[in-house]
């Protein structure tokens, strides 16, 4: 979803418009690893990183029983208000949560059954402090089910803005958003012994090399757009030029068939136990 949800999201219902490949991906790893998940009465789930929350109502909330509670968590308040806006049901309700920073007054230890989290962690940078606070989290015998990118060539687009002398100065901070596993030759691996290194049990992770195909470059540039996590730092009057940078990156590193495009991608997904 976003900047552990959202900084790296300006606009909620931009976002919204152009994240089929986020909700695609969800949708697969959800009907993929749908027998994994063993439910009892009345649950109680989190969805980390929920972003605007068409993917915790119109997905996850599909996959689970009537009686649960399913609770999305947030770090932008914009999207938790859009989401409460446009999302909320009987079933469904959206908060404000830092994974990376977790408020303990407020959050019980051992209040959730399940927590899930989608297109979400390749965005934290202190992933032994988010996975052992999703451990706290965790009920006992409760389950977890992560999916996230590892590679992508939004991260190496990224880093050639930076390489830019008219783009540098809004983009120092660039490597925070990067993932951590961009570079690594077995993501899988390290964030699976992660897992097992904070005491989750039962600990399945997988490297998933996937594709998504839009439906023009303009559409893939405002896909890229919607999570720019730098579009808000670049002066108005030079934004045209930074889209044109950007899209110019994005036509020499794809490939294009019947007027489509395709974007492949990286992703580690990951199940465990408490």
């Amino acid at each position: 979803m976003a900047k552990q949800g959202s900084t790296g999201m300006n606009d909620a219902g931009l976002y919204v418009r152009f994240n089929g490949m986020q909700a695609k991906g969800a949708e697969e790893s959800m009907e993929e690893f749908s027998s994994y998940f063993k439910w009892g009465k009345a649950e109680k789930i989190l969805d980390v990183g929920c972003g605007p929350g068409d993917v915790t109502s119109n997905i996850l909330r599909s996959y689970i029983p009537d009686d649960a509670k399913l609770i999305g968590g947030d770090i932008s308040r914009e999207m938790v208000e859009y989401a409460t806006s446009n999302f909320k049901s009987d079933q469904i309700m959206y908060r404000i949560l830092d994974i990376e920073n977790v408020s303990w007054e407020t959050e019980l230890e051992k209040s959730y059954h399940k927590i899930f989290s989608f297109y979400c962690f390749h965005w934290i940078q202190n992933q032994k402090l988010a996975v052992k606070n999703l451990f706290r989290l965790l009920k006992p015998d409760g389950q977890l089910f992560l999916v996230f990118l590892s590679k992508s060539a939004v991260f190496e687009l990224y880093k050639h803005l930076k390489k830019n002398p008219n783009w540098a100065p809004y983009m120092q901070d660039v490597d925070n958003y990067i993932s951590i596993y961009h570079n690594s030759l077995d993501p899988a691996e390290e964030f699976k012994q992660l897992l097992v290194n904070h005491g989750f049990t039962d600990v399945k992770v997988i490297n998933q090399w996937k594709s998504y195909h839009f439906d023009s470059l303009d559409q893939l540039t405002e896909a890229i757009l919607a999570v720019n996590p730098f579009i808000k730092r670049i002066p108005e009057d030079l934004l045209p030029a930074y889209k044109d940078d950007i899209e110019k990156f994005a036509r020499q590193n794809i490939t294009q068939k019947d007027g489509r495009v395709e974007t492949k991608y990286r992703l580690i997904v990951a199940c465990a136990a408490k």
